[in-house]
């Protein structure tokens, strides 16, 4: 064998590790795109369930309403929820993202055992069964 043989096998060897390294970035990019779809359709689901919701026109209009109150509905969950993003975030720069992950995905097996601890309640089928479904993916 001549060795300009060996030098052009070694050429089409890094040519095709190349085109595959090429592959896998395409395919990161198409599952963040795909996920970034997911996440936008769910909000703007959220969004035409809420306006639905706070809609005069929907509404009963016998029933006086109480600005404030729903206000104050809405925003202490959102607050709750902008507290625990921005902790989740500050813990994401002291752990690796895989850790980060898991415990994001634990957060209902989590949320459903103080539920069960702490308030005394009780989970039926459908519950065991959503959080089935969640540990497992």
């Amino acid at each position: 064998m001549r060795p300009w043989q060996n030098y052009a096998q070694i050429a089409h060897i890094m040519a095709l590790a190349s085109a595959l390294a090429g592959l896998q970035k395409a395919a990161q990019r198409a599952q963040r795109d795909i996920t970034a779809r997911l996440v936008h359709c769910q909000q703007q689901a959220c969004l035409l369930i809420l306006s639905w919701h706070l809609c005069p026109c929907l509404q009963d209009s016998k029933k006086p309403r109480s600005e404030l109150k729903e206000t104050l509905l809405l925003a202490i969950p959102t607050f709750f929820d902008l507290l625990a993003t921005i902790l989740m975030n500050i813990g994401l720069l002291y752990v690796t993202a895989s850790v980060y992950q898991m415990m994001r995905g634990a957060e209902m097996l989590f949320a459903a055992l103080f539920a069960v601890t702490f308030l005394g309640r009780r989970l039926n089928r459908f519950h065991l069964l959503g959080i089935l479904c969640c540990v497992v993916s």
